[in-house]
């Protein structure tokens, strides 16, 4: 092979790298036959740990026949680890034919081991009726079992698993399986919030809002809403959208125009029409962000293309007053009418005004240009449509 002259220390570099990589997989080999001796020999670690590595492909091909054999070999000596992703293999067709009940059986034996990931999900199944009839309180008492802090003199305290304490704060909250008690779902949900659990502080954060439970707080319920940031990303977008109008407005949280901003961009970007007429008007007001008449310029018509008449209405408006482009009463004329011949009482206002100022060849050029962005607005968006940056330094985006 032939590489291009990178001179002398490039080439140097280089070689280093190509020598780590050949002793990583050279270390990585050896690691797994040594892991396959010890798995023969019948140790249950050594054979869950090579089961998992056919389970991933990891420097092997990917096999959840060979994964599921030593799985099995090692949860058939009691291995909670391997108990648990048996039940786990069963649960999901991997591997094998899905089938809850077995699923539950090898959950059983881990969760009756202690293994708390086992008792967590041994509710879940009993929660959800999966591989075992319906039963709340069953579904309380494994998850308890898993959610309770242990202290110990001798050993690292447990923290408890915090999946397990959402799912009790929130059996405690709605009274399921067990008398309705708020305050105690909110020191399990603390519990869990505490640990970094993304979904026991956007629960938080709700109640917080909504009262529920607790008395209304919006700074508090905000607060729990800026902790769950990672989790408010991977929100369906209806619901992204929703935050970002509860942090505008100040619905439920104290208002904080950035966290709306963050909301809406994420919602925006996926092709939400009104998180983007939303973020278009953050920008034309300065709101979170450095005024941009030309980004939200940008964000309207994105907004327009998804038949937001809203974005119409104001993109009219800023042609008329000449934001982020030359003032132009043709084109004003053009978008209100839009928005007006579809039910835009503003627009149809506004569009009667312009008429007035304006001489009837103007009006004919309107109306011609009217029709023009009909044929426009039926078109897929420019590629050069994307959202903005995210948000940094001087939190200005330069015009495309």
């Amino acid at each position: 092979m032939r590489y291009p002259d990178l001179g002398r220390l490039s080439c140097i570099i280089l070689a280093s790298v190509l020598m780590a990589a050949t002793s990583l997989a050279q270390i990585e080999r050896q690691w797994v036959k040594d892991l396959r001796a010890d798995a023969e020999k019948g140790d249950a670690k050594a054979q869950f740990d090579y089961g998992m590595v056919h389970f991933e492909g990891l420097a092997v091909p990917r096999s959840y026949a060979e994964a599921l054999k030593w799985c099995r070999k090692a949860a058939d000596q009691g291995y909670p680890k391997a108990q648990y992703n048996l039940g786990f293999m069963y649960a999901n067709g991997e591997g094998v034919p899905k089938d809850s009940a077995e699923a539950v059986r090898w959950y059983r034996k881990a969760a009756e081991q202690g293994y708390e990931q086992a008792q967590c999900t041994l509710g879940f199944m009993y929660a959800n009726g999966e591989g075992v009839p319906k039963d709340s309180a069953e579904a309380v008492k494994w998850y308890g079992k898993a959610a309770e802090p242990v202290r110990s003199f001798f050993k690292a305290d447990k923290p408890g698993y915090a999946p397990a304490q959402y799912a009790l704060g929130i059996s405690y909250c709605k009274g399921e399986g067990v008398p309705k008690n708020p305050a105690e779902g909110m020191k399990w949900l603390r519990l869990a919030a505490e640990q970094g659990y993304d979904l026991a502080k956007f629960s938080l954060g709700c109640m917080y809002a909504t009262g529920e439970g607790v008395s209304r707080d919006p700074a508090e319920a905000a607060k729990w809403f800026r902790k769950a940031r990672g989790f408010l990303r991977r929100l369906p977008i209806e619901a992204q959208y929703d935050m970002g109008r509860k942090f505008a407005t100040g619905d439920g949280v104290e208002k904080n125009y950035e966290e709306a901003l963050e909301c809406y961009r994420n919602a925006a970007a996926s092709g939400h029409p009104e998180a983007q007429y939303a973020l278009g008007s953050m920008y034309e007001l300065g709101e979170g962000v450095s005024k941009d008449h030309t980004a939200a310029i940008r964000w309207y018509k994105g907004a327009a293309h998804r038949g937001n008449l809203d974005a119409l209405f104001k993109l009219g408006e800023m042609c008329d007053k000449g934001l982020g482009v030359p003032q132009n009463s043709v084109e004003a004329f053009a978008w209100w009418s839009l928005a007006g011949s579809k039910g835009h009482e503003a627009a149809r206002a506004n569009l009667g005004r312009l008429e007035k100022q304006m001489t009837p060849a103007s009006i004919f050029d309107g109306q011609k240009r009217a029709k023009e962005l009909v044929e426009e607005l039926a078109k897929p968006l420019l590629p050069d449509f994307a959202p903005a940056p995210p948000l940094g330094g001087n939190q200005k985006e330069e015009a495309k």
